[in-house]
């Protein structure tokens, strides 16, 4: 969300304000997606769902990489964030959980540590990347590779991980 703006003003020459719909479209399919990802991740498990999420992530990345237009961006940005409400939800009852009751506070904090930390180098280092580049026009591909690894370390967590009994 950082480098959506100089991406879609630079890419599809338009306004800044007109990027925020991008914005708007994320954060809604993402509100929408809330629930109904919980009840996914109860009923399938909460690993695999996160895989689907990031998975459907990564594909609308690459869809926004090649849209011809803001619109079709943003319908990509859409999908996007209905996807992101599958990670998002479960992921954080999986630290949780992993901890159990003693240490859930604990665990609790180290999530969204981790994920503030991610939060604060995630956009200087995609500057660097750019900066190497020369531009904006792999925004999508840079995303799409970090949720690529991310799918490859949920991979390799045994079905079940983090699971409460059902």
């Amino acid at each position: 969300s950082s480098w959506f703006t100089t991406h879609g003003t630079k890419r599809f020459g338009v306004e800044i304000g007109d990027c925020m719909a991008g914005f708007m479209a994320t954060g809604l399919a993402n509100l929408v997606g809330s629930i109904p990802a919980g009840i996914l991740g109860a009923r399938v498990g909460r690993r695999k769902t996160a895989m689907i999420g990031m998975t459907g992530m990564a594909v609308c990345c690459i869809g926004a990489h090649f849209a011809p237009s803001l619109a079709i961006a943003i319908v990509w940005l859409a999908g996007f964030g209905l996807c992101w409400s599958l990670p998002l939800v479960n992921t954080f009852p999986m630290a949780v959980e992993l901890a159990g009751p003693a240490r859930a506070g604990v665990f609790a904090g180290l999530f969204f540590v981790c994920q503030g930390i991610a939060g604060m180098l995630g956009p200087g280092l995609a500057g660097a990347v750019f900066d190497g580049a020369g531009g904006h026009r792999a925004l999508f591909v840079i995303i799409a590779s970090y949720l690529a690894i991310a799918v490859a370390i949920l991979a390799r967590l045994p079905k079940g991980f983090a699971e409460t009994a059902t």
